[in-house]
């Protein structure tokens, strides 16, 4: 077990950048260093690190206190430049500091916050002063985000490796290009990947182009040929779902072939508010899988067969809150009356997702998600599934369905979620989660869904370090609790 772990951590390091902070050292004590403390306002981040010339641009982390991460560190007299690398889900960017004025773009550090020390006295809690100087929050927010906007048109060329059942080993390569603030200038974005276990090539472009320069209006098109991930509401990862595949020959995706063109109208407020409306043209069909090869020995499932055909179809999709509170909803209408093709359905989904802190060590989640087709039938690819990791825990992946009379097998029309989480961080290295789930899914798109149809399961987990940190969950079906507790490994929070 401990190689085990060990061996999950390295590979988290190098698929997942979350985690591959360089480690810190203790900077020589000096007559000349004295203490400056480092804020940075927390909205809901796994680790914020300093990275300084004094640290030579090693990452030094910060340590959560309240809503703030803070970190007292020395610095010597001088001009010295730092930034933070803050780390939100699987991603990691980095963010001169909101509280001080002064940034440049140093031709050797890129953007950077400036901090000088004139006299070796003057040391002083530097960010809380400058606090003062810019008080307001919403300027913060915005001159933070200019920065973040302009740190991002640096990283242009980035990669990552994915593991799955149906390509193998999968290279994926993004060239990004980002407009400029206040002009019309396009966004665009190249994708490619190759499968080395199939031999598939993949690929898209997605052009964003702003109708008005506040770029809250865009119209977006989006061209591709690429392996897709069928409908799921789990939650689960790219980094989790290789780790499966690769250790417990375990994929938690089902996957087909999507290639086409769509194009949509683009609405945006800030970071809250998103909402998209447009027409997809796309044609789908089944895949195989290879002979992929597992540490764990045995087969994958087979990936299972699609519905074949084109799809043409109105979308909109509407996103507003934030990562913890927020309100999705998804809507698409095909069939002959639209612009034909090979389906016919009208599908609904919605998820409304909330986070109650209480006090610095506490909270509650919860999340409600329901789902239903209203015309015609789903293609398997649209189809709800529900059981396993991230949904109803302690029952058999994709297990919760009730038939109808169809020789359909594989998902169903109409589906209900939910999820509650009662956290409380024992010390900062352990966290004690409490949950329960309930959920169903039908084949029938007529079905009234009943609290009695509903299936349950509630169970402990264990965090090691915060909330949303990697977790092991100890489970209990509710429905026949003769059977035996289900352990499962998250990396991230359990929904």
């Amino acid at each position: 077990m401990p190689l085990l772990i060990a061996l999950i951590i390295w590979l988290m390091t190098v698929f997942n950048p979350a985690f591959a902070a360089n480690t810190h050292s203790t900077p020589q004590d000096r007559p000349d260093s004295g203490p400056v403390t480092f804020h940075y306002s927390d909205s809901d981040f796994q680790q914020v690190y300093l990275t300084a010339s004094f640290t030579d641009w090693v990452r030094i982390p910060l340590l959560k206190k309240g809503d703030d991460w803070v970190l007292v560190y020395p610095a010597p007299q001088g001009r010295h430049y730092y930034r933070f690398a803050v780390v939100e889900e699987n991603d990691v960017w980095e963010a001169i500091d909101p509280n001080n004025p002064t940034a440049i773009n140093h031709p050797d550090f890129g953007w950077v916050s400036v901090l000088e020390i004139d006299e070796a006295d003057d040391w002083e809690d530097f960010s809380e002063n400058q606090s003062e100087k810019k008080s307001k929050k919403k300027e913060r927010r915005a001159y933070e985000k200019k920065i973040r906007r302009e740190l991002k048109r640096a990283q242009v060329l980035s990669g990552e490796l994915f593991y799955q059942r149906v390509d193998g080993l999968s290279l994926n390569l993004s060239l990004h290009h980002e407009n400029t603030a206040g002009t019309l200038e396009p966004s665009a974005r190249l994708q490619g990947s190759y499968g080395f276990s199939s031999g598939r090539f993949g690929g898209g472009l997605t052009v964003l182009q702003p109708i008005i320069p506040s770029h809250t209006l865009n119209l977006k098109l989006a061209i591709f040929d690429r392996t897709m991930a069928n409908s799921n509401s789990t939650g689960i990862g790219n980094l989790e779902n290789s780790l499966a595949a690769l250790f417990l020959h375990e994929d938690y995706f089902d996957y087909h072939r999507a290639k086409g063109v769509n194009t949509s109208l683009l609405f945006k407020l800030g970071d809250w508010m998103r909402l998209e409306g447009g027409v997809r043209f796309e044609e789908h069909a089944s895949l195989g899988q290879p002979s992929v090869w597992s540490i764990k020995s045995g087969d994958f499932l087979p990936n299972p067969v699609i519905d074949d055909g084109s799809l043409r179809s109105l979308f909109a999709n509407l996103d507003v809150g934030g990562k913890y509170n927020h309100l999705r909803a998804e809507y698409e209408r095909s069939g002959e009356e639209i612009f034909g093709g090979d389906f016919a359905f009208e599908r609904i989904s919605a998820q409304l997702r909330g986070r109650l802190k209480l006090g610095d060590i506490g909270g509650f989640d919860a999340r409600v998600a329901v789902g239903s087709n209203f015309r015609g039938t789903l293609p398997a690819q649209k189809r709800f599934l529900l059981g396993g990791l991230g949904t109803v825990r302690g029952y058999a992946y994709q297990s919760l369905l009730i038939r109808d009379d169809s020789q359909q097998s594989y998902g169903g029309e109409r589906s209900v979620l939910g999820n509650a989480e009662y956290f409380f961080q024992v010390d900062d290295d352990l966290g004690l989660v409490l949950f329960y789930d309930a959920g169903m899914v039908w084949q029938d798109r007529q079905a009234e869904p009943t609290w009695d149809a509903l299936k349950t399961s509630t169970g402990l987990g264990l965090n090691f370090g915060s909330h949303d940190s990697c977790r092991i969950d100890i489970i209990q079906r509710l429905d026949d609790r003769s059977r035996p507790v289900v352990f499962q490994f998250r990396l991230k929070r359990g929904f």
